[in-house]
C-alpha cells in the first residue's frame, strides 16, 4: 500500500518541483468558414509593389508589449474574386512588420504578433550543384475593407497570418527525384 502511494506521489512531487511558469496568449481559431464569413473581399491576387506607411499599429497590445512596428501597404493585382467586389484591377492591403532593430539591439518577443511577409519576387534554391527557381506565389486573401478604401486581413492587425495564404504551383521534377 505504501509503495503504491509513493508511486503516485513521487511523480506529482517532481512535477511540482520542476514546473515553471509559462506565458501565453489565447489565439482564436480561424478556419476557412470563419475567414470567408467575416471577410468583405476574398481574392486570389499577385503582389505588385509595397511601400512603408505612417499608419499606427493601434491595438491595445502595442502599448503593453511596446512593439516597434511599421506599416506596410502592399498593392496586389486581382486575378480572381471569390467573394465581394473589388474597385478595379488592383487592391491595397495594409499590414505591419517589425521595425528594423537598432545596431547592437537585441529584441526578444514572447507571444508576439504573427505578421506576414509578402514575397514580390521568386526564389532561387540551390541543393548541391542543382538550382531550382520558385516563381513568386499568388496569394489567397481574406480581407476587410477600411474606411479609406484599403483592405486589411480579416484576422486583424495582430495576427494577419491566418487571413493571408500563399498559393504556389506544385514543384516540378527538376532534380530528377521526387521529394
Amino acid at each position: 500500500m505504501r509503495i503504491q502511494m509513493m508511486i503516485r506521489c513521487v511523480p506529482m512531487l517532481l512535477i511540482g518541483i520542476f514546473a515553471s511558469t509559462a506565458s501565453g496568449r489565447l489565439i482564436p481559431g480561424w478556419p476557412y468558414e470563419r475567414l470567408f464569413k467575416e471577410a468583405d473581399l476574398v481574392v486570389i491576387a499577385v503582389p505588385v509593389s509595397e511601400k512603408k506607411t505612417n499608419d499606427r499599429f493601434g491595438e491595445p497590445q502595442e502599448e503593453h508589449l511596446q512593439l516597434k512596428v511599421e506599416g506596410v501597404q502592399t498593392k496586389f493585382e486581382v486575378r480572381h474574386i471569390l467573394k465581394g467586389k473589388a474597385d478595379g484591377k488592383h487592391i491595397k492591403m495594409l499590414h505591419f512588420q517589425f521595425a528594423k532593430p537598432e545596431k547592437n539591439e537585441i529584441v526578444v518577443i514572447e507571444d508576439g504578433p504573427m505578421f506576414v511577409a509578402i514575397r514580390l519576387k521568386g526564389l532561387t534554391v540551390q541543393e548541391n550543384k542543382d538550382t531550382l527557381y520558385l516563381p513568386p506565389p499568388e496569394y489567397l486573401l481574406f480581407l476587410r475593407r477600411q474606411k479609406d478604401g484599403r483592405y486589411e486581413p480579416v484576422s486583424g492587425r495582430y495576427d494577419p497570418e491566418f487571413a493571408v495564404r500563399e498559393v504556389a504551383k506544385p514543384l516540378d521534377d527538376t532534380f530528377g527525384k521526387r521529394r
